[in-house]
């Protein structure tokens, strides 16, 4: 789609800007509470929101090299690698940032469509 959007204005003798995000480490970063906020602010469900800060609030890593094990620390940030509730975790997250994104008017528009492309999950 995005290369249809280039071809097409491209065609017509107009200049195309792209910008990109690289998201592909954004899982890492993501801060529980912040995240627990939002969820509440959107209106999730008090138990919902309880089962994941318990859920997270229990997650600990370490460092193994050379078979010697770190100590223990608790981790504050990112979601599930592959979870299946990550994506919609990391989407709440990010939400107003893609709102800003969608009402900054910027875009390409072929008549009153915009083509924009958000592909935050990659």
């Amino acid at each position: 789609m995005v290369q249809n959007v280039i071809d097409y204005f491209v065609s017509r003798c107009s200049f195309v800007y792209v910008a990109t995000i690289d998201a592909s480490k954004a899982f890492d970063h993501v801060d529980h509470n912040v995240l627990f906020h939002k969820l509440i602010k959107r209106g999730a469900p008090c138990c919902f929101v309880s089962i994941l800060c318990n859920w997270y609030s229990k997650l600990f890593s370490c460092v193994r090299w050379n078979g010697v094990l770190s100590s223990f620390s608790n981790v504050k940030c990112g979601v599930h690698q592959g979870g299946i509730l990550s994506p919609f975790l990391f989407n709440v997250y990010v939400d107003k940032l893609i709102e800003s994104l969608s009402i900054s008017g910027f875009g390409c528009y072929i008549g009153d469509s915009c083509f924009c492309v958000y592909n935050v999950c990659g």
